[in-house]
This record gives C-alpha cells, sequence and structure tokens, in this order.
C-alpha cells in the first residue's frame, strides 16, 4: 500500500517491558520508510472500542498490535475491530488465527 503514512501501534501501557523496545523498532522502521507512527494506548478491553474509532478518526490506514499478554487474551476481539474499521492490520501469528489479516511470530 504506497499510499499509506499514517499507522498505529496498539499497546498496553501497564506492560512495563512491552512498551519501551518494541515501539523503538517500530518508530526506527516507520521513520524509514516516511511513515507516521501514532501510539495507541490500551489498558483494557473496555478501551478498545473507543481506540478504534480515535485510529479512525485520525485516518490511520494500519496498526500493529504489541505482544502483550491483555491484548493477546483478548485477540479476536479485536481483530474483529480491526476488519469493521477495515484497517490493515498485524499481530502475533495467534492474531491471523482469530482472524486478523496478518501474523508474524516466531
Amino acid at each position: 500500500m504506497p499510499q499509506m503514512t499514517r499507522i498505529a501501534a496498539f499497546m498496553n501501557p501497564s506492560n512495563p517491558g512491552g512498551v519501551g523496545g518494541e515501539l523503538q523498532a517500530m518508530e526506527t522502521a516507520a521513520k524509514s520508510l516516511k511513515m507516521e507512527l501514532k501510539q495507541v494506548l490500551v489498558r483494557g478491553p473496555n478501551e478498545f472500542e473507543s481506540a478504534f474509532e480515535q485510529m479512525q478518526q485520525e485516518s490511520v490506514a494500519a496498526v500493529a498490535i504489541s505482544d502483550d499478554g491483555m491484548l493477546i487474551a483478548n485477540i479476536i476481539a479485536i481483530a474483529a475491530l480491526a476488519t469493521k474499521r477495515r484497517l490493515v492490520s498485524i499481530g502475533n501469528k495467534e492474531f491471523a488465527q482469530a482472524g486478523g489479516l496478518m501474523g508474524y511470530g516466531v
């Protein structure tokens, strides 16, 4: 999708080990591709719908789901919201199995 310029990183700020290194790697990759990376922070399932609404309002074209226990536990709901909002999406292998567009992992 060469027209894609704004992507989101869907992350849980309550996970002390998950945001720092993963976010830095995403920012480096986005910068090299001349894309804007938007952090979308959610602490629980009750914030998912509003987070996806925010992404849509900010014209985000894609979302990357971080590898976080709370997010993985709710991966089916997240995949459904990404599909409903017609966002290109990537997460771990289970994300693709739950209906997300792409999964990546070891």
